[in-house]
């Protein structure tokens, strides 16, 4: 690679997964803007961070089953960044996709690390590129991949050319604090009912830390607060979905355990974060994903006219539509019966994965109708949507969004 520096711009875009990601759920995103394109070209190595400490702000290296500081690993590290910046360099006028895994805890078995760390760790891929002036780098997240992006973002802003954010949450997470963290469940189940999500029991404490920070308001805020102070920032477009309604109450106002569904408020959710949860960001242009069949969705109005979050105030359902419509109330009983059902039959009350809710949220996560319990379509419909939390990543609407913004 030249020392000299050139006129000429080189695109690198880096993509940062979600709370669990392994570093490889970006993948398929980057083999479709690959196949759909010529202007892009996927990297064949991610940037794994596995072994950076972030309080040395180096990398270390496990030599006997200790970790010290490792000249190699720090070496390699640069060495990647280099090739990645050389083959931009060979291909000029194309973008290089560049997966990332930040998520791994340094020296533990966990798969997950805080927000902070990730940052720490971004940061350094940042600085390293970025050590190449001629380099224009963008930064592409989903869910809390794009949080990592825009804290990293914060403190690098003149270093960055465009952030999108897919499915991210910029306000307290609901389902997150109320589905995950409700205190009967816990009292009776323990932290079991974190099986559902973590593979490794040594995964939990760090997973419950994650979960507490994306349904904190204070974070939210003052997340908010340092991005709306920056004098300059880097564009930020943030690609919604919507996969289904989620009816709530409001607090306050009704009764939460009394079901009324005039009295509900519907608002149009992923399966995972609420439309508002994601709108909840200033200085941010916004694409809004909706199933075809909303009828809606032609008229190009679904941000305007359907459960919209705007300016602070929730607007109520305005039009018919075909998306399915999951109860909070009912989903939280539902789990409650299941758990007392299998007390009753002598099964482990703690396996909430075999809950009929969450093989209702599997199959769709699968797209197997066969293995829905009766009574649950509405939870498969949600989960097997293309505009779901999960498939939003690769679904074609996202693809040709992202060709046109990394172009």
């Amino acid at each position: 690679m030249s020392s000299v520096i050139s006129n000429k711009k080189y695109k690198i875009a880096l993509f940062q997964g979600g709370l669990a990601d392994n570093g490889y759920g970006f993948n398929e995103t980057m083999n479709l803007l690959q196949n759909a394109s010529i202007n892009f070209l996927k990297y064949s190595s991610r940037i794994d961070m596995t072994h950076f400490n972030p309080g040395q702000n180096c990398f270390y290296g496990n030599v006997s089953g200790y970790y010290t500081r490792s000249t190699q690993a720090t070496n390699d590290f640069k060495t990647l960044i280099a090739n990645i910046v050389t083959y931009a360099e060979a291909n000029e006028g194309k973008t290089i996709l560049v997966g990332t895994y930040l998520n791994r805890g340094f020296g533990t078995n966990h798969d997950l690390d805080s927000i902070e760390n990730q940052k720490a760790k971004l940061i350094y891929i940042i600085d390293e590129i970025k050590k190449y002036s001629n380099v224009e780098l963008s930064l592409v997240g989903h869910s809390q991949g794009g949080l990592v992006n825009l804290e990293a973002a914060i403190d690098r802003s003149s270093k960055i050319k465009r952030l999108i954010s897919i499915s991210t949450p910029y306000a307290p997470v609901y389902l997150g604090e109320k589905l995950i963290f409700l205190d009967f469940f816990f009292r009776i189940g323990g932290e079991s009912a974190y099986s559902l999500f973590c593979d490794d029991p040594k995964n939990i404490p760090a997973y419950k830390s994650c979960v507490e920070k994306l349904c904190s308001s204070s974070y939210y805020s003052d997340l908010k607060n340092r991005w709306n102070n920056l004098s300059s920032r880097p564009p930020l477009t943030v690609i919604t979905g919507t996969a289904g309604h989620l009816s709530t109450y409001i607090p306050g106002v009704y009764n939460e355990y009394y079901y009324n569904p005039d009295t509900f408020m519907k608002e149009s959710f992923d399966g995972l974060v609420k439309f508002s949860e994601q709108a909840n960001i200033q200085h941010a242009s916004f694409i809004h994903l909706a199933n075809n069949n909303l009828p809606c969705y032609a008229e190009k109005g679904f941000a305007k006219d359907m459960c919209y979050y705007q300016h602070g105030l929730y607007f109520s359902c305005k039009k018919s539509c075909n998306l399915s419509s999951i109860s909070f109330s009912g989903t939280v009983i539902d789990v409650l019966f299941n758990l007392i059902g299998n007390a009753i039959n002598g099964y482990d009350i703690h396996d909430f994965a075999n809950y009929n809710v969450a093989v209702a949220i599997f199959a769709g996560l699968e797209k197997d109708p066969t293995k829905v319990p009766s009574g649950y379509m509405s939870y498969y419909n949600i989960y097997s949507n293309d505009y779901n939390h999960d498939f939003i990543r690769y679904n074609s609407d996202t693809i040709s969004h992202l060709l046109a913004l990394l172009n």
